[in-house]
């Protein structure tokens, strides 16, 4: 794993963003663009001051659709303000290897480059902006290599910071800043704390950045790495590289032990040295908000700073989006500090490497409600899984872990349409062959016609196949109305006898079967549909 601390070049740029808010969520997050890589940013202090710890997960063939004796990357890292302008970015050009990656040494089940960057903190840092760039070869487009644009990902996001109890004192020096010092903690941007946890003195939970931190952000690890870190590293980072991170937090399958890692810092000023103190790990499954587990540890309290390891088994966890906070309290259950931070629980092997692109063609051919649609593209990877296979289960049920049928025959539909409907403009799914192919399975009958002529073509044989009862004669004939005898482009009719072999039974009061009539409108191969006596329109 290349551990560089960023000594990149300095520019101090602002500029405008375009496009969506990019403070609107927070990490890990996946990258957009040629390289969909995965990137955690966890907040630490080294030396008194913030030291923000970025980890990096690139798919290994991301970087090698071309052979190469050598592999080069350029890491660009942002630091973005409240507005979510960008104040400062780091550079740096680093070299890999093309025949190792920690993915075949280790217990991580996708191949991936793993990178571990330390910017340096910029005062005023909101969220980040951080973009990979493959300076080893140049996008396949004939404009892009004309401009030497190199394949690129970028992730951008905000940064939760550590929340922690601020005095009296705090709250009233503050009172007059426009800072994040002081936090209303009625608003979204405070934490909000479990029933088993009081405020004795109602105080007000924030992040003081002139203050520090009382503990870092979690950090969600795989596995102990296998190299061995280097020596005379700043603050516990030495600790932290023998950690393998997990910027994915997927655990479950492949992976059913959960490792949190953490730091605190010094005594808050309301506590003296060697008090006591409780440090709470609580996870919560976020559909139903119902507490899972509850791990609390009693230490002293202490000027030093200090690390903390935490196991949990998830193997008796379902499927599904959990949160992990930690908070250190006092015995009677006053919180001090507080973060947290989410991790899914996967069961299903599909869906460790299924990017969101994959998930946005699987629920787009999916037929669901408009709010069924939405809510499952914004749900966490293991919520989605939950989705779907209730959903799956409802028409084929089986038991947990099990491969499902109908979903198995959905696949292979998706795999037949691209296979036999694609062409160089459109993938087979997003044809209408294809999209009738996957929800009716095989026609029963095909009529085609390439090159049709006299009584074949179109304006004689669509009024023919029109044969719904519901339609007279002059609809029938409305449907060829710009269709002259000189049109004699290519067709296909699909006739199903009855409703043909649907995944999701649709139309169990039908009395006849389905017809569809494709035409290739541009001569492409693009068959478009241009009749079906299908009730409602096929999405």
């Amino acid at each position: 794993m290349i551990q560089p601390i960023l000594p990149f070049l300095l520019f101090f740029a602002i500029w405008p963003l375009s496009g969506d808010d990019p403070l609107a969520t927070g990490f890990p997050t996946e990258a957009s663009g040629n390289i969909r890589f995965q990137a955690d940013v966890v907040l630490f202090e080294e030396d008194g001051v913030i030291a923000p710890e970025v980890s990096i997960a690139i798919p290994r063939d991301a970087l090698e659709a071309e052979l190469s004796d050598s592999l080069r990357v350029r890491v660009a890292v942002a630091m973005l303000d409240r507005d979510g302008q960008a104040r400062v970015e780091y550079q740096t050009e680093l070299p890999l290897d093309p025949d190792s990656t920690a993915g075949e040494t280790s217990t991580f089940p996708v191949p991936e480059r793993w990178l571990r960057l330390h910017p340096k903190w910029f005062e005023g840092t909101r969220g980040m902006r951080i973009t990979v760039e493959d300076v080893t070869r140049l996008k396949v487009g004939l404009l892009d290599k004309l401009r030497g644009e190199h394949p690129a990902g970028v992730a951008e996001g905000r940064l939760d910071w550590p929340m922690r109890r601020l005095t009296d004192s705090d709250s009233d020096s503050d009172s007059d800043s426009d800072s994040d010092s002081e936090l209303d903690p009625d608003s979204d941007a405070g934490t909000e704390f479990g029933s088993d946890s009081t405020a004795v003195d109602g105080g007000i939970f924030g992040a003081d950045e002139a203050d520090g931190l009382l503990m870092s952000g979690l950090l969600f690890a795989w596995a102990q790495a296998d190299e061995k870190p280097a020596s005379g590293l700043p603050g516990f980072r030495s600790v932290r590289a023998r950690l393998h991170p997990n910027p994915f937090h997927y655990y479950g399958l492949h992976q059913p032990v959960m490792t949190v890692y953490w730091e605190r810092y010094g005594l808050p000023p309301e506590v003296e040295d060697g008090a006591p103190l409780v440090l709470v790990h609580e996870i919560t499954a976020l559909e139903g908000a119902e507490t899972v587990t509850v791990v609390r540890n009693e230490v002293a309290a202490s000027n030093d700073s200090r690390w903390e390891l935490q196991r949990f088994d998830v193997s008796k966890l379902a499927s599904g989006a959990y949160r992990l906070d930690v908070r250190i309290e006092r015995p009677d259950g006053t919180v001090l500090a507080a973060t947290d931070g989410e991790f899914q629980v996967v069961w299903e092997k599909r869906r460790w490497t299924e990017d969101e692109q994959t998930l946005l063609r699987y629920a787009e051919l999916l037929l669901l409600s408009r709010a069924e649609h939405e809510s499952l593209l914004v749900m966490d990877r293991g919520a989605q899984e939950e989705f779907l296979r209730r959903f799956w289960d409802r028409l084929y049920p089986t038991s947990p872990g099990e491969p499902n049928p109908k979903e198995a025959e959905f696949l292979r539909r998706i795999e037949f349409a691209n296979r036999e409907f694609g062409t160089k403009a459109k993938e087979g799914y997003r044809t209408d062959q294809g999209r009738v192919f996957i929800r009716f399975g095989s026609p029963d009958e095909i009529t085609f016609n390439l090159n049709p002529q006299d009584r074949e073509l179109l304006a004689y044989v669509l009024p023919q196949e029109i044969d719904d009862p519901g339609e007279s004669l002059e609809a029938r004939l409305r449907q060829t109305k710009r269709r002259s005898l000189r049109d004699n482009r290519a067709y296909e009719v699909w006739d199903y006898f009855s409703q043909g072999d649907p995944l999701i039974p649709e139309f169990a009061g039908m009395q006849h079967g389905l017809k569809f009539i494709f035409v290739d409108e541009l001569g492409v191969g693009d068959f478009l549909l241009v009749y079906s006596n299908l009730p409602g329109n096929l999405r």
